[in-house]
């Protein structure tokens, strides 16, 4: 998983290689987190009521996720 994420946004990886869905991961607004259901990066927009509103770093369409589908990604 991490060589994908690597992959995908380049300098984002896992905090923890095969991490487990609704493992505790911080949500702050401007955060990066991976969603695992989307298998993608996201930039933390919005949360509510367990929903978690996301972006594609540098910008594009928001897309809505559940909470316990995020990992935790960290800055290389």
């Amino acid at each position: 998983m991490a060589d994908r994420i690597e992959r995908l946004v380049g300098r984002l990886v896992p905090l923890v290689d095969g991490c487990v869905p609704g493992s505790a991961v911080e949500v702050a607004v401007g955060g990066s987190v991976y969603d695992l259901r989307a298998e993608r990066v996201g930039v933390v927009q919005q949360e509510e009521c367990g929903l978690v509103w996301l972006r594609p770093p540098g910008g594009g369409r928001e897309w809505e996720t559940r909470r316990e589908d995020l990992c935790a990604v960290v800055e290389r």
